[in-house]
C-alpha cells in the first residue's frame, strides 16, 4: 500500500506541475517577450507583405472583421481574400466591402481534392500572389485585429534566426450556452499551450514567414497533402529545429464562439485528430496525461467513501492526495482563463471545470477509433501518415 501511495503522489505531482507550468508561462511570457526578446528585433522592419485570408461562411462579425483588415497601418502590403466558390456566403460580403481598393484581391480557389479546403485556398492564394512580396502572412477571418497587428507580427522576422512568428486567439461568451463555454475553455487551453515556450507552438489563424523560408521548408508541398495548416507547419519546424516566436500583442479576439454542444465537441475532436496525424508524440503524451488526470475525478468519490468506511490511514492518505489533485487541477484550469472581461464568470468556470475536462478526455478517447475528420460540412478520410485519401462533400441542394 505504501508503494501505491508513493506512486500516486509522484504521478499526481507531475500532473499538477504540468498544469501550473502552463499557467506560469501564460502569465509570464508577455513580460519575458518585452524584456528579453523584443530587444533582439527591429520594430521598424517593414518588408513587403502579402496577407492571405481564407474565408468560409459568414458569421455575425464577419463583415466587421473584413473591414478591419482594410484599416491596417502598414506601408507595403497586399491582401488576398480566398473563397471556395461564388456560392459561399462570404463572397458577396467581401466583394462589396473591398470594392475600389487597389491593394486587395478576391480569389475564387475551387474545390480541394487532395488536402483540406483551407490549405487548398492558401495554396491557390500563394500561386495568385506570385513572387513579388518578401513575407507571407496567414490570418483567419474570424478574429479582431489592431492597426499595428501586421507591424508587431513581422518584427521577429527581422532576426534571421527566427523562421516564423505567430499569435494566438481567445474567445468571449455570447449566448452563454454550454457549447460556447466548452469552446471557450478549449481555446483557453490551446492558448496556454501556445504560450508554453518549450513546445514552440504555431497557430494558423495568425502566422508570418519569409517567402524564402516557406519554400525552403517545402511547406507548400506539405499543405497540398494534409488538412492542417498550422500543425503540419509546426511538425516541419520541429523537424528542422527552426524557431517559431509567439508575439503576445497579436492575440486575436473572436466574437462568435460555437454555440451548440455538438458543434463544440466536433471542434474538439477535429483538433485532437489533427494532433494525432501531424504531432503524434504530443498526441500520445496528451492522451496519457489527460486520461490519467480525468481518472482522478472518477476515483475521488470512491476514495472518500473507502476512507470513511474503512477508517484506515492509508485510504485517508489516498483520498487526501486525490482530493488535493482535483482541487489544484481545477484551480490551474481556472487560472488559464484570460484576465479580461470575457462574459465567463470565474466561479462558473471553476465549477464546470470537471465537465470541460471530461469532454476533452472524451474527444481524446474517440480519436484512436476514427480516421475521418469533419470540418465545415466536409468529411476527410485520412491515411495513417496524415495524407488525405478521400474527400466527401454534402450533396448540393438543387431544389425541385
Amino acid at each position: 500500500m505504501s508503494i501505491l501511495i508513493t506512486v500516486l503522489f509522484v504521478m499526481n505531482s507531475i500532473i499538477i506541475a504540468v498544469a501550473f507550468s502552463l499557467v506560469f508561462f501564460t502569465e509570464m511570457y508577455p513580460a519575458i517577450y518585452r524584456k528579453f526578446r523584443l530587444a533582439k528585433y527591429d520594430t521598424s522592419y517593414t518588408p513587403s507583405i502579402v496577407l492571405f485570408l481564407p474565408c468560409k461562411g459568414a458569421d455575425d462579425s464577419f463583415k466587421q472583421n473584413i473591414e478591419a483588415t482594410l484599416t491596417l497601418k502598414y506601408p507595403r502590403h497586399r491582401i488576398f481574400y480566398l473563397v471556395e466558390d461564388i456560392h459561399d456566403p462570404a463572397y458577396p460580403i467581401i466583394k462589396k466591402t473591398i470594392a475600389g481598393k487597389k491593394h486587395v484581391k478576391l480569389v475564387i480557389t475551387g474545390h480541394a481534392v487532395k488536402c483540406g479546403q483551407k490549405n487548398h485556398n492558401l495554396i491557390k492564394g500563394i500561386e495568385a500572389a506570385g513572387t513579388k512580396d518578401e513575407v507571407f502572412v496567414f490570418m483567419d477571418s474570424d478574429i479582431e485585429i489592431t492597426e499595428r497587428w501586421l507591424t508587431d507580427l513581422v518584427a521577429p522576422l527581422s532576426n534571421p534566426k527566427v523562421t516564423l512568428a505567430t499569435g494566438c486567439m481567445w474567445l468571449s461568451l455570447k449566448y452563454h450556452t454550454l457549447g460556447e463555454r466548452i469552446h471557450t475553455f478549449m481555446i483557453a487551453l490551446q492558448r496556454a499551450l501556445i504560450y508554453f515556450m518549450p513546445i514552440g507552438s504555431v497557430w494558423g489563424g495568425c502566422m508570418a514567414i519569409r517567402r524564402t523560408d516557406f519554400y525552403r521548408l517545402g511547406l507548400k508541398k506539405i499543405w497540398a497533402n494534409n488538412i492542417s495548416d498550422d500543425m503540419g507547419m509546426m511538425a516541419k519546424l520541429n523537424q528542422e529545429k527552426a524557431k517559431a516566436v509567439l508575439v503576445p500583442t497579436c492575440e486575436g479576439s473572436a466574437r462568435d464562439p460555437i454555440s451548440s454542444l455538438t458543434g463544440s465537441l466536433n471542434w474538439i475532436t477535429r483538433q485532437v485528430l489533427m494532433i494525432k496525424y501531424y504531432l503524434r508524440p504530443l498526441w500520445v503524451f496528451a492522451m496519457i496525461l489527460i486520461v490519467y488526470a480525468v481518472s482522478q475525478f472518477f476515483l475521488l468519490p470512491f476514495a472518500i467513501h473507502k476512507s470513511i468506511v474503512s477508517g484506515a490511514p492509508e485510504f485517508e492518505k489516498i483520498a487526501v492526495i486525490i482530493l488535493s489533485t482535483v482541487f489544484l487541477l481545477m484551480c490551474a484550469l481556472t487560472l488559464m482563463r484570460r484576465k479580461v472581461k470575457d462574459n465567463h464568470p470565474l466561479l462558473v468556470w471553476f465549477i464546470l471545470c470537471p465537465v470541460y475536462f471530461l469532454l476533452t478526455a472524451f474527444a481524446l478517447l474517440r480519436s484512436p477509433f476514427t480516421s475521418v475528420v469533419h470540418w465545415s460540412n466536409i468529411s476527410y478520410y485520412m491515411a495513417f501518415d496524415g495524407s488525405v485519401k478521400k474527400i466527401v462533400r454534402p450533396e448540393p441542394n438543387r431544389g425541385r
